[in-house]
């Protein structure tokens, strides 16, 4: 069997690119226990602020968040906007990398895109559109 190098196939390049990629946003991931027994997904926008969709906060109060290296920390609600299906939610001594962020304008119909989230048990995921 024939083994492929990096550089010889097209498809290999952007597996690996993809693959570094989650890998490098998934540092900034962390998985939000804001309802019953499903955990969604955030990301740390900010140095102790990290963001997720409103609609997965059930409660205002015992909110925690897994870190990525699998630690959990209290994250109280500073705010949501239903409107933009936004929750903000802050925690105190964490210091993680904010998600990187990239340029929306440029982005045209066909780019791919990739969701990230990290799942406690199960570790970083991804799927792409």
């Amino acid at each position: 069997m024939e083994t492929t190098s990096s550089g010889a196939s097209p498809l290999l390049d952007l597996s690996d690119n993809l693959a570094g990629i989650v890998e490098r946003v998934g540092r900034s991931v962390v998985a939000v226990h804001g309802r019953h027994r499903i955990p969604s997904s955030g990301v740390i926008w900010r140095h102790g602020v990290v963001v997720t969709a409103a609609h997965t906060i059930r409660h205002d109060g015992g909110i925690e968040v897994t870190l990525p290296e699998g630690r959990s920390v209290a994250a109280p609600l500073a705010g949501r906007d239903a409107g933009t299906d936004l929750a903000v939610l802050k925690m105190d001594g964490v210091d993680l990398d904010p998600v990187e962020c990239g340029n929306a304008r440029s982005l045209k119909p066909g780019h791919l895109a990739l969701a990230v989230a990290l799942a406690d048990g199960f570790g970083t995921s991804a799927d792409l559109a």
